[in-house]
């Protein structure tokens, strides 16, 4: 289960550290509690996730793929679709490697996981270095 809340609040980021290493360090098979935690400090602070941006890319990347479940896939690009959120400058290095990625996970055996591939994908691939952020 994911962290409650109340024990995130103001140690997203070392949380989130915390969390991108635990799946960092096992490639073959992603722990589903640090990706439940990530789902749930990206939904309420991306941002706390901006210093350790190359290294979640990556290992959320590495879980939608080889997260043995559905719900594990589906947990990794939910992330994958939060960060899509975040300024342009951030996710510009890693926008080829994602969209490839998603490509392939549009094809997943999974009904969920295919309709959250298509929507990560989607926000990927309109991703504008014009800040459609407003106030940005």
């Amino acid at each position: 289960a994911a962290a409650p809340a109340a024990a995130l609040e103001g140690r997203r980021a070392e949380v989130c550290g915390a969390a991108v290493d635990a799946l960092s360090a096992l490639p073959a098979s992603p722990p589903a509690p640090a990706l439940a935690t990530l789902d749930a400090i990206l939904a309420a602070d991306p941002e706390s996730a901006l210093p350790h941006m190359s290294a979640l890319v990556s290992a959320l990347c590495r879980a939608a793929e080889a997260a043995p479940r559905a719900r594990g896939r589906a947990a990794a690009l939910r992330c994958l679709l939060r960060i899509a959120r975040l300024p342009y400058v951030h996710l510009h290095p890693h926008r080829p490697g994602v969209l490839v990625l998603l490509r392939r996970a549009v094809d997943d055996r999974k009904r969920p996981v295919r309709q959250l591939a298509a929507a990560a994908r989607n926000e990927w691939m309109v991703l504008d270095a014009g800040g459609g952020d407003a106030g940005a």
